[in-house]
């Protein structure tokens, strides 16, 4: 989860780098390409706003009422969470946003909300060191949403790193 950034000795520091500053520089090439600034604020806020669903997972598993942001961070970058749907981050989701662009013959703004979430899952899928398939809610769904069968590679390097003595 690129919101946060954790550290051995400084614990969780909140840098709004990662997507943020990814987003920015792909509304401002959205932008150029269409000199619309709508359709480069659609860009930027659909590119970084479905991380929301890793607050939703967080939010079903822990409550709202103990919302802690540095537990937030923490559960997603260390794969805490027992269950995880990510609703949003889905190829499946995906492939009917863009049909539907297609056949129904969408615009500019649609198309721009479009690329949004394909550069996310892209440096997604370029930069999270996890199985790609994770990304199919379908298989996400096969493993009925356990993180540790989703997840499994990273779940033991985690518990690998985490048993490891200093």
């Amino acid at each position: 989860f690129r919101y946060c950034v954790i550290n051995e000795t400084e614990g969780v520091s909140v840098k709004p780098v990662g997507h943020l500053v990814s987003s920015a520089l792909g509304a401002a090439a959205v932008f150029w390409f269409l000199g619309n600034a709508l359709s480069a604020a659609i860009f930027f806020v659909s590119s970084t706003l479905i991380d929301v669903d890793h607050l939703i997972d967080y939010i079903r598993e822990y409550g709202l009422k103990c919302f802690n942001f540095r537990v937030f961070c923490q559960s997603c970058y260390e794969f805490r969470l027992q269950k995880t749907w990510l609703v949003f981050h889905s190829f499946e989701l995906l492939f009917v946003l863009w049909a539907f662009i297609i056949v129904l013959k969408l615009n500019m703004y649609w198309i721009s909300f479009a690329l949004g979430v394909t550069f996310h899952y892209m440096l997604d899928c370029l930069f999270n060191p996890i199985f790609a398939g994770t990304y199919f809610f379908i298989y996400r769904w096969r493993k009925h949403f356990y993180m540790e069968k989703i997840f499994q590679k990273k779940m033991r390097e985690r518990n690998a790193s985490h048993n490891t003595a200093y």
